[in-house]
């Protein structure tokens, strides 16, 4: 929807794919800020955490759309938010459109749409999964016992942000990977600096 980039211009109104999503949103908040308000207000009880939405130009003449949780000091980029966060935010912006349309149609209005997951994230628990004592008898409870580890867990990794994820434990894991990558590519292959019960071969060594 809104994941593609949008050069700098001008929209009061959604487009049939909503790809001018960041146009709107900027037409809106310059325009018509108190409706703009409420369609934050209604945005953040539905989708817990998200406090602000913002449409960004860069120096390129992109208009970027931009979401603020709370937690996190900066904002995130469309691309890093989930597809129900985007679509909430599109239908909000749909509704309280200052000059709507006689008639709205969305197709498959519920895809993407989590009530029951949406309902739980307000629990602190679900706030901070550092906090879970078991994540997977968590996730087994969500999903009724359908899901699996290494099946579950490749349909989980595109959702994955690294930038925007709250758990500590999981920013110290790819903290930990990217200090393997770099201390590799600068020593060669030799992982031995990073610590010294690893040994690794460069790849030239191999046979």
């Amino acid at each position: 929807m809104s994941r593609v980039r949008v050069e700098a211009g001008y929209a009061e109104h959604l487009s049939t794919e909503g790809e001018n999503l960041s146009l709107v949103t900027e037409y809106l908040y310059t325009r018509h800020r108190k409706d703009f308000d409420e369609i934050l207000e209604k945005l953040s009880h539905r989708v817990p955490g998200i406090s602000n939405v913002e449409a960004k130009t860069t120096e390129e003449g992109r208009v970027l759309l931009r979401f603020r949780d709370g937690a996190f000091e900066d904002p995130f980029l469309a691309r890093y938010v989930s597809d129900g966060t985007i679509k909430m935010f599109a239908y909000l912006v749909m509704l309280y459109d200052p000059n709507p349309f006689p008639l709205l149609c969305v197709e498959e209005p519920e895809n993407q749409f989590y009530p029951k997951l949406l309902t739980k994230q307000r629990k602190g628990k679900f706030r901070n999964p550092d906090s879970l004592g078991n994540p997977l008898q968590e996730i087994g409870k969500l999903t009724a016992g359908r899901y699996q580890k290494v099946s579950g867990s490749r349909l989980l990794g595109p959702f994955l942000s690294i930038n925007g994820n709250r758990s500590h434990s999981f920013k110290v894991f790819i903290s930990g990977i990217e200090g393997l990558v770099l201390n590799w590519n600068s020593n060669r292959g030799s992982l031995d600096s990073v610590s010294p019960g690893i040994q690794a071969r460069s790849p030239e060594n191999h046979h």
